[in-house]
């Protein structure tokens, strides 16, 4: 259980980096007793050193180059310092952290040790009590930021002129959230990766003896990274890096090349998917040795397109659909590792399911417009659509609009094309969902040995905003 005293980095993972100079020492906390600490971009998470592999490990931190080679992260998962990385302004931080621990003082000490709080479900229900907007005016949705205490930086990320389509597909109160979560699960997977680096530490301590145990001196790299050094050229290396992706298998490793090489991955034969997501949650995908382990991480809760009460599986043929929702979150948070998930269906699986398994619906049908006007209210589909519901996979049009447009409608008749998503701004686009049950083994059973995980960097980001961004 995580606590209020707990760092994100492991103790003997954090000597370590501190002794080859790739963490500072924990600044002050101030009031809070939180503080921070400075990391080296190649050490924040496990796919970070693919990512950043063109910064020197031996950049001073003290240097010129140091601001850009090195990230400030709070020293504790809870801390005053940790809301202030998700997106709050000082102000705000300070607000709710007090508030935070007037509810901590309020427990019985008894339980306190014991109590499962989560932290970050706490301070986003303080959001929930705050105003909203989907408009298409930015001043409105600049109100909202700055009445939930949103920082400018946040702001800057959220209102980005590239991604305004993509934005007013949902409300402020979803991306604020959505944000809030994706780096805060950030910090988490900052702190899976030192934990690991640490393991291998004790490991290589209970190897070698207290001569081989000790915390590195060398500017070349950690104690963990110069282990095997000699073997470079015919075998991976146990280095920091690769111990940081054991934490993450399924990844493919990148260095050279683009995700959007993706977009003309060819499967001869089967249907490809694509979905768009940060890394941290999808943690638990893969187990130790590569393979499927919990393919629930990838559902999305309800209410959805097509299913108002139930969890789905979300994925799009189109790539660029998903390349979108990447680009977006990986603006919305540099830190922390965004990915691509894809996976290939043969296409004789889909041919042989009965039309009671496989449903096609797409706007502008009534069928399509009433199932996602009762979907997104949270109602259930009535018998004559319960082929939907019911279907093993729906293949459909892609909506657009937060839950509350929907809401705010009598009737699905009011449902115009303004209500549907175009990736590339000209045709609609296409998903396919699956149910949370029969969609589920569907997909382990068809698709299991296809699913890849491709990480989506800063140098995707900027691709894709170069080919993206005129029209946007």
């Amino acid at each position: 259980m995580s606590s209020s005293f707990e760092p994100i980095m492991s103790p003997l993972d954090a000597q370590d980096l501190q002794n080859t100079g790739l963490l500072s020492p924990p600044s002050p906390g101030g009031s809070s007793g939180g503080g921070s600490r400075r990391l080296h971009k190649r050490r924040l998470n496990r796919s970070s050193d693919e990512e950043h592999y063109n910064i020197p490990l031996d950049v001073p931190m003290q240097s010129p180059a140091g601001s850009h080679a090195f990230q400030e992260i709070p020293e504790f998962l809870i801390s005053r310092e940790a809301l202030v990385h998700v997106g709050f302004s000082d102000h705000r931080a300070a607000f709710l952290w007090n508030e935070w621990s007037m509810y901590m003082a309020g427990m019985p000490q008894h339980d306190i040790d014991d109590l499962q709080v989560d932290f970050i479900s706490f301070i986003l229900n303080r959001l929930d009590q705050q105003v909203n907007t989907w408009s298409d005016t930015n001043s409105e949705w600049r109100s909202c930021l700055n009445s939930y205490g949103m920082s400018d930086e946040f702001q800057a990320a959220i209102m980005d002129p590239n991604f305004k389509y993509l934005r007013t597909s949902e409300s402020c109160h979803y991306w604020t959230k959505d944000t809030v979560e994706m780096r805060f699960a950030g910090l988490q997977d900052i702190q899976r990766a030192s934990r690991l680096r640490e393991a291998s530490l004790r490991q290589r301590s209970t190897q070698h003896g207290s001569s081989g145990a000790g915390p590195s001196h060398s500017r070349s790299g950690s104690a963990a990274e110069r282990d095997d050094s000699s073997a470079r050229g015919h075998r991976r290396n146990r280095t920091s890096s690769s111990i940081q992706r054991l934490g993450a298998p399924g990844v493919q490793l990148r260095t050279m090349g683009t995700a959007s090489a993706l977009a003309a991955a060819n499967a001869p034969g089967c249907t490809m998917l694509f979905k768009g997501i940060d890394n941290a949650r999808i943690h638990g995908l893969f187990s130790e040795s590569g393979n499927l382990q919990d393919i629930t991480v990838l559902q999305s809760s309800p209410p959805g397109d097509f299913s108002g009460n139930q969890s789905r599986y979300y994925f799009s043929p189109d790539y660029k659909v998903a390349e979108y929702y990447a680009a977006y979150a990986k603006r919305r948070n540099s830190v922390s590792a965004v990915c691509i998930v894809s996976l290939a269906i043969p296409n004789a699986a889909l041919e042989q399911m009965q039309s009671t398994e496989l449903v096609r619906i797409y706007w502008p049908s009534e069928e399509w417009k009433e199932t996602v006007w009762l979907s997104r209210r949270r109602q259930l589909l009535p018998s004559r659509l319960a082929m939907v519901s019911q279907a093993t996979v729906v293949i459909g049009t892609i909506a657009k609009r937060p839950d509350e447009a929907y809401h705010r409608i009598q009737s699905f008749n009011e449902i115009t094309e303004n209500y549907i998503l175009k990736a590339d701004r000209l045709n609609p686009s296409v998903q396919f969902v699956f149910h949370y049950r029969r969609g589920k083994d569907f997909l382990e059973q068809h698709a299991a040995q296809t699913m890849r995980v491709t990480p989506f960097v800063n140098s995707d980001l900027t691709a894709w905003l170069q080919a993206n961004g005129s029209f946007l």
